[in-house]
């Protein structure tokens, strides 16, 4: 079902010749052009408005931006300094002939910086803009959030060189750049990509005469996306603690349902933040939680409340999607479980999506393949039985900042991005019945690159798994998959006992490390049913047996 867009509703509800006021610091420059050319062809004006209606209006009660004070993401984990980031971009911005850029995309400010805050809910950034030219850096920011370590980190005082950060109030940003830019020849300014929206309309027009704008992907986007040695090693840290938060909360989880007490889609949404809340490095959860039982599993972006909040039952499955920030890594998983008896239907579904998700996981391929083009891997064995699903299959994820990340976007009609090392991303097909139940499994891969059997000096990708949790056996029928999906999955199921399993043991949660041990188990090529997915073979066996006593 199509939803009524914006300008839609406006053409149906307006005369001919009307206007629409708009803050143009609240829109982006491209939703600006898209509004104004829709309204347009109909004879309504788009307006910009000096000032916002609501806080003409809203006067009194109204809460203060957070006091927050921003900190510093320390090196560390960062894996590079915030004077070489600079370096970077300024190498882009001349390659471009550009004379300075502006940054708006606060996970923008934030990675090029090293520094982190709390203005945002499930975001680690500071509400900040910023200015890069070949000679300054100003940093726009309420100075209050900046304790003196940040100050300190940033070169603020007696900022006479060009690795120096000058410090300008928050408001004073479009006044400044109207300054600014008469010096200026050539200002990027950033073009919407995938989930930035780009340039504000005020940001844009704040940059005159119009000649001296340049709309282009922001720099940063693009070097942010890509994870050095430091920040993949924190990624794949993080998702291993992640694992343990996640296996140690499902053993409680079971074994309160099995005990008869009652858990509703609320309770086992703040369970799990709370287990996440226990790890090392935790800041935190990435996004609201969504957790879904039966028919509201059904809907991809559910997230429960009082009026919807449904009790856990066995005669469903349930979907947890799920995740946290960590000072080392942004972790999003999504697991669908059932703790009865799942139907043939259920299972069929669950084990097609699963056969999806390891078809786009197992794939090595030429560096310049498409985002698009992987993306009917997944998709393929549920449109083998006229089956699909309403939403992308992947999107990128930051390193301590958001969960939805810029540039990547696995879907068929996503854009031309290819895959680059250091790219993470999910891989999260699902299918939702209608009012019954719904199926999602998510997974962050890793882009690496893969040595191939024939080697005649071209690169080549693969894709490693960096979220480690075990799948639903009891879901599963393992007749539909082929033997290389159950190569892939007892792999899978292996480097989680290496892995999580020896770390479960070093935090003595030995109640999430049976449960995991109960969820991996070998999947034989002659096996027909879930039933005899515990038939080890030997190897296996071995590896089981050197993980509980802890000698690996």
């Amino acid at each position: 079902m199509e939803h009524e867009s914006m300008a839609d509703w406006l053409r149906l509800e307006l005369p001919e010749n009307a206007s629409v006021g708009v803050d143009p610091r609240l829109i982006s420059q491209h939703a600006w052009d898209t509004l104004s050319r829709q309204l347009g062809a109909v004879g309504i004006n788009l307006k910009e408005v000096s000032k916002n209606l609501v806080d003409i209006i809203w006067t009194s009660e109204r809460p203060k931006f957070d006091s927050f004070k921003a900190f510093v993401h320390n090196e560390s984990f960062s894996g590079m300094a915030w004077t070489r980031k600079v370096e970077l971009v300024r190498e882009v911005l001349r390659s471009l002939d550009a004379n300075a850029m502006v940054v708006t995309s606060l996970e923008e400010v934030a990675w090029l910086f090293n520094i982190r805050g709390y203005d945002i809910e499930y975001m680690p950034v500071v509400r900040a803009y910023a200015i890069l030219s070949m000679k300054e850096i100003y940093l726009f920011i309420n100075e209050s959030k900046l304790p003196y370590h940040v100050k300190r980190h940033l070169r603020t005082n007696n900022c006479f060189n060009e690795l120096c950060v000058r410090l300008r109030t928050y408001e004073n940003i479009l006044k400044d750049i109207r300054t600014f830019c008469q010096q200026w020849t050539k200002v990027l300014l950033p073009a919407p990509c995938v989930y930035d929206q780009g340039v504000s309309r005020a940001v844009y027009t704040a940059v005159h005469p119009p000649k001296k704008r340049f709309l282009h992907i922001s720099p940063i986007l693009l070097l942010k996306a890509k994870k050095n040695n430091v920040e993949s090693y924190g990624m794949r840290a993080a998702h291993i603690r992640d694992a343990v938060a996640f296996c140690d909360f499902m053993a409680y989880f079971e074994k309160k349902l099995e005990e008869g007490v009652i858990w509703t889609e609320m309770k086992a949404a703040k369970e799990i933040d709370r287990f996440r809340g226990e790890q090392r490095h935790s800041k935190g959860p990435s996004f609201t939680t969504i957790a879904g039982y039966g028919p509201n599993g059904a809907l991809p972006h559910y997230v429960p409340t009082e009026a919807t909040n449904l009790v856990i039952g066995n005669k469903s499955t349930f979907v947890l999607d799920s995740g946290g920030q960590y000072l080392d890594g942004t972790t999003d998983v999504t697991r669908t479980l059932h703790f009865g008896t799942p139907t043939d239907f259920q299972k069929e579904v669950y084990t097609r999506v699963l056969m999806g998700s390891i078809q786009l996981a197992a794939l090595v391929f030429p560096v310049n393949v498409k985002m698009t083009d992987v993306d009917v891997l997944a998709r393929g064995p549920l449109w083998e039985a006229g089956l699909d699903y309403d939403h992308g299959t992947g999107h990128g994820i930051g390193s301590f900042l958001g969960v939805h990340e810029s540039p990547i976007n696995i879907l068929y009609d996503g854009g031309n991005f290819t895959f680059h090392k250091g790219y993470f991303f999910s891989d999260e097909p699902g299918y939702y019945e209608e009012g019954q139940f719904g199926v999602r499994l998510e997974n962050i891969l890793e882009v690496e690159e893969r040595p191939t059997k024939h080697n005649r000096g071209e690169i080549f990708y693969g894709f490693r798994p960096v979220t480690l949790i075990p799948y639903e056996p009891k879901l599963m029928n393992t007749a539909l998959l082929s033997k290389d999906q159950r190569d892939w999955l007892n792999y899978y199921n292996s480097q989680i006992r290496l892995k999580v399993g020896a770390e479960l043991k070093r935090q003595r949660r030995m109640r999430g490390f049976h449960w995991m041990m109960s969820k991996t188990g070998y999947i034989p090529n002659h096996c027909s049913s879930a039933r005899k997915i515990f038939d080890f073979n030997y190897s296996y066996l071995l590896l089981s047996i050197l993980v509980y006593f802890g000698h690996v």
